[in-house]
Parts: structure tokens; sequence; C-alpha cells
């Protein structure tokens, strides 16, 4: 019984510390321990560190627990269960001065061994003698041969837990520093391009002050001014991509915001000799959501819209709004650029990678996508190559903001072309 419910600690109990109080309450209420505790190896220094400490008595716990070191020392150089029936006068530990000191009596000293060494120990004891030794299988006192083989069945499996744990928690460190690698080679990456640009537009810069030459003078500003905007739009997507935030929900006019969106980037557009349209749906409800939030997540799309069908012959994009089923809205970004092909879909909404080269900073999209989920809509894509591509931003009608609208796989799918509507 004791090692079921042990089995079940080590699968539900994530806390090492927590796994360890739990394995001593249960080792307590089988072996007639009158104190207990369970000592990790430090993995730098080596030194024994108690982890979980229990006396029988609450009255009798005090702030420190003094234990035989002999006892330990030698339960883990001979990597054996130990038990000592009369500690005093044992043979094997006579020399230990602690044993009379402490009026230690009974001891059950036990390795905990894992896969490959050891990682700890796990020691009991009781300070009497007690009436009943003559029936006991010792000899002497409470503990048996039986109690023994429990301690060192549960303690090997708590070693194996405590070693799967720290062998997780040393795998997700490895993951984060590959991580932070990874984040540090795109950044450094779009940087450099970004440095590219500022070095370009400052020597452009210099020579037109050289030579007094206006029309050179203003080329060089507007790389550095167009490089300058880069970098602001990369800090701002970090900042927004790294933050956890709760959106500051209002109510919206969806209508207004595409609006506001198409003024910002139709001269853009112009340009680029970009058709950018506007389909909206008249009495849109209004929504609970956040219009700046949104406002980023939206001009992030149509931008990247823009961009893309920006060498295509009679380039389109554009954006309208809909009612869609029941308690939610959707925002359209159509364009006919050169679509995206199937396997790159679901790549597209993971930090720095983009589809603009050097031009973007890979992070606008998952910037979006994570805008949309704190409200708990999405973005879904639709896309076919050489056609175009269709971003619906999904939004509902009353705020969600707990709902949990994670986006399954087949959101990213290749589909059919996009239609109008």
């Amino acid at each position: 019984s004791i090692m079921y419910e042990a089995s079940q600690a080590i699968s539900h109990i994530l806390d090492i510390d927590q796994l360890l109080d739990r394995i001593l309450e249960l080792i307590f209420r089988s072996i007639p321990a009158d104190r207990g505790c369970i000592l990790l190896l430090h993995p730098d220094t080596a030194a024994l560190e108690p982890k979980a400490l229990r006396w029988r008595k609450p009255e009798e716990r005090q702030e420190k627990f003094p234990l035989s070191r002999t006892i330990v020392d030698h339960a883990l150089q001979e990597r054996i269960g130990v038990l000592v029936s009369d500690a005093a006068h044992d043979e094997r530990f006579s020399s230990g001065q602690s044993i009379i000191q402490l009026g230690i009596r009974e001891v059950i000293c036990v390795p905990m061994k894992g896969r490959h060494e050891s990682i700890g120990v796990l020691y009991l004891d009781t300070q009497t003698l007690h009436r009943d030794a003559a029936t006991s299988k010792t000899g002497f006192g409470k503990f048996t041969e039986d109690h023994l083989a429990l301690a060192i069945a549960i303690a090997h499996q708590a070693a194996l837990a405590v070693e799967e744990t720290h062998y997780h928690h040393a795998m997700v460190q490895a993951e984060r520093l590959a991580a932070i690698g990874q984040t540090i080679a795109a950044l450094s990456h779009h940087i450099k391009n970004i440095l590219q640009g500022l070095r370009s537009g400052s020597e452009i810069l210099k020579m037109g002050m050289k030579g007094k030459n206006d029309h050179l003078i203003q080329q060089g500003w507007r790389i550095a001014e167009k490089n300058q905007g880069k970098i602001y739009d990369l800090v701002m997507d970090m900042l927004n991509y790294s933050k956890e935030r709760v959106p500051a929900v209002e109510p919206t006019d969806l209508n207004e915001v595409v609006k506001d969106i198409y003024e910002l980037l139709a001269p853009r557009a112009k340009e680029l000799n970009v058709k950018l349209a506007m389909n909206l749906t008249e009495h849109l409800p209004i929504v609970q959501a956040d219009p700046e939030g949104i406002h980023r997540a939206l001009l992030n799309i149509v931008a990247n819209a823009i961009d893309a069908v920006e060498d295509r012959p009679n380039p389109q994009v554009t954006v309208g709004t809909r009612l869609a089923e029941e308690g939610w809205v959707r925002i359209v970004v159509l364009d006919n650029g050169p679509g995206i092909a199937a396997q790159q879909l679901g790549e597209i909404f993971k930090p720095f990678v983009s589809t603009k080269g050097s031009r973007g900073t890979g992070l606008g999209l998952p910037v979006s996508r994570k805008i949309l989920r704190e409200h708990g809509g999405d973005i879904v894509v639709q896309s076919q190559v050489n056609v175009g591509s269709k971003f619906v931003l999904k939004l509902p009608i009353k705020s969600m903001l707990s709902a949990d609208m994670s986006a399954t796989s087949a959101d990213m799918i290749a589909t059919p072309p996009p239609e109008a509507n």
C-alpha cells in the first residue's frame, strides 16, 4: 500500500521538495521512526543538503537535525542500506561519537540510488529503547529487515524521480539557451541589415554635404530615415511579442479601424502602384476590443500584403469587414501576391521567419497573432502559390479574454484561391 501511494506521489508531484516531504510522510506511516530526513548531494560541491525533515512528535522538532555522519558516510560509500539495531554497541560504528552524544538507538540509512549513481540518502532513527525489544526480529527495537527493504525500495523510486526532474530542468535550460542563441543570431542578422542601410544613407549624405548636392543630401536622408523606422519597428515588435499584456478593452468600431489603416497606407500603396480598396459591412456590431492592439495587428497584415504584391501585375489589396457566425466578426485582407507554399504556412507565425528577406523583421505576424489571441480570437491564413493570400482576423463581439482559441494546424493549410467575399 505504501509503495503504491509512493508511486502515485512520484507520478503527480513535480516539485522535488513537496515530493520528498510526501515520501517521508508515507514512510512514517509504515516505519516507526522517531526522526527522519532526506539529504541530497549538491551537484557542484557534492555536499549533503537536507531537503525534507520529519519528527514523529511535532513538539520535539528542532531547528537543526543532528545525525550520525559515520553511518551516512558508510551507506554512501558502500552503496548499501544499513540497519543498526543498537548503534552505541555496533562494532561498525563504535568510533562515531555523535551516536552516543545524540542518544541514537536504532538507524535505517539507505542510499538513494538513481540510474547511474547515488544522489543522496534516506535517514531514519529512534532515540529510545522500547520494551517490545524481545519480540522484534532484530532483537533490540522497532526497526526490522522488512522496514529496511521498504526504505530501500522507496528511496530508489524517489531517486529516479529526482533524477528525472533534474534531467527535465537541464533540458529546459538547454532549450532556453538554444532559443536565446537563435534569437540573438536572428536579431544580429536584422540589425546588421539595418546598420548597412544606415551606413549607406550616411555615406550618400556625406557625399551630398561635401559636394553641396541637395539631391544626394535628400536621398541619403531618406535612406537613413527609412532605416531609423526599421529600428523603431523592430524594437516595438520585440516588446509587443515578449510582454504579456491584458488588452485595454473598450467598445470598438472595426470599420473605423479599417478606415484609419486605409488612410495611413494609401500613400504608400499609391507610390508602389498598388490598388488598395476597402469593402466594409454596414451596421457592423461594436466589439469589445483594444483598438490600439487591433490597429497594430491589422497594420502589420495590410502592410505585408502591400509588400507582397509590389512586383505583381495589376497589384491589388482589399481589406474588409464581415459579420461571421453568431458572436464573431472578421477582418479580411486579400491580395493577389505570389502566395505562400503549403509547407511554409506553418512557419510564417514563428518569430524571425520572414518571407520578405532583409526587408522584414520576422516579428510582424507573430505579434499580430499574439494580439488577436489575447482577445480570445485568432488569425487564419489561406493561400495558393501564384494566386494570392487571404488573412482573416477573427474577433469575438464580446470579450473572451479567458478563452483558449489556439489555432489548429487545420487553420493553416493550402486552400482554393481566395474569393473576393
